[in-house]
């Protein structure tokens, strides 16, 4: 049994890939001249280039409004970066800048959101007038895909040939000692894994453990995250790697594999928090509630989740003097009851962590609180999961 069921299923054929190289020419330009040597490539002469070429070369209100408005001058230099250190997996990670940076946008600025979603509607030729989830998925992806072929150059596809060189080596697998080449993994794993690479992804995976297994692995597991997991960790989840520090990856994969993952301790034990309780691995003032976890930070605070006591523990070791749960103004549509509560609120900013994201009640109330936001002219700062590790570029300007 590996690691993640049907894996191979998504392992590239090295056989059945005619070159190589053909992994780079993603990156090569929209608006240069193909070179010789490459006009037969299957990349090329595919449906999907023709597709990309001529999205890369429309012209229309809604291409505008999504360059106008959420592209930096800074992109060019964090793309070259993010290439060099990942080459063909760049896209991955470029694409989740942009879409921390739309976030941020649409949270400043739903006026603007209004117009580009009408731009959408239009542009796709959709007859509805609500924008659902899956459509502002869509407008990222859009922006995502415009904003990197605008981008493109020679050298960026140098770049990735040459990553393409370096990293086209088979591997022992730190844990398992299996051989494996990382330019046969798919996007998806290299990314959510945030580029840990030190591992195959197909380690048999320990489904039987006893006690003593899930203890001792279990300490390591928790002691090499450097913080208590939420029970939706994944080996990769971008949300749960982003927050491993790089030097810790392969025992926090090995001690995962050897306790068999949340899942088996949750079928073992009856839930994630169950079995923190019976090998005594919660901090003290930790109790189950009806959503996931209350604890009690340093401040005295209660806190819904992990994930929030780790803020609110981190505002407290910062010298913040900050509001807990603060009140958003009355409201007759948005907050008719006036009982709608930000999580923090420093002078006159407010906190919201934003840890439910894909729940469709919890997204709704996140809709009305940007609505608040907007109506009240309130600043307001959003957390999200893969931004707890970053918490003094996301908050520290608070002190100024």
């Amino acid at each position: 049994m590996t690691t993640y069921q049907r894996l191979d299923y998504y392992i590239r054929n090295f056989k059945n890939v005619k070159a190589i190289d053909e992994l780079a020419h993603f990156y090569f330009p929209f608006d240069k001249e193909i070179p010789t040597k490459y006009t037969n490539d299957s990349f090329f002469n595919s449906p999907n280039y023709s597709h990309l070429t001529k999205k890369f070369n429309e012209k229309n209100k809604y291409k505008e409004l999504l360059l106008n408005n959420f592209s930096s001058n800074q992109d060019y230099s964090i793309l070259n970066e993010l290439t060099t250190k990942h080459g063909i997996f760049a896209y991955n990670f470029i694409s989740h800048e942009f879409r921390k940076r739309i976030r941020e946008k649409k949270n400043e600025s739903l006026d603007l959101f209004q117009d580009i979603e009408s731009e959408y509607l239009n542009y796709y030729q959709i007859e509805q007038d609500i924008i659902r989830p899956s459509d502002y998925d869509k407008i990222v992806f859009d922006f995502c895909q415009y904003r990197f072929y605008q981008l493109l150059d020679d050298d960026f596809h140098e770049i990735a040939l040459t990553w393409i060189k370096k990293n086209n080596i088979y591997k022992s697998c730190a844990c398992c000692g299996k051989k494996y080449n990382i330019l046969a993994l798919p996007d998806w794993i290299y990314y959510g894994a945030n580029g840990n690479v030190d591992c195959c992804f197909e380690c048999p995976i320990n489904l039987t453990p006893n006690d003593n297994e899930i203890e001792t692995n279990l300490k390591s597991f928790i002691e090499s995250c450097g913080y208590i997991a939420e029970s939706n960790f994944d080996l990769i989840n971008y949300n749960s790697t982003i927050r491993i520090p790089a030097e810790n990856w392969i025992t926090v994969y090995s001690s995962f594999i050897g306790f068999g993952g949340i899942k088996t301790l949750k079928d073992k034990f009856g839930s994630w928090f169950e079995s923190l309780v019976k090998f005594k691995l919660l901090p003290n003032n930790v109790m189950k509630a009806g959503r996931g976890i209350k604890c009690v930070a340093l401040s005295g605070n209660v806190c819904n989740s992990l994930s929030e006591e780790f803020i609110d523990n981190w505002l407290f070791k910062n010298g913040f003097v900050y509001e807990k749960e603060p009140f958003y103004p009355f409201h007759n549509v948005y907050n008719p009851n006036g009982k709608k509560r930000a999580d923090w609120k420093i002078g006159n900013v407010y906190i919201e962590f934003f840890g439910l994201k894909g729940d469709m009640q919890y997204d709704e109330r996140t809709k009305e609180k940007l609505m608040l936001s907007n109506e009240f002219k309130i600043k307001l700062v959003s957390i999200f999961p893969d931004e707890l590790n970053s918490l003094d570029n996301k908050l520290g300007w608070l002190k100024k």
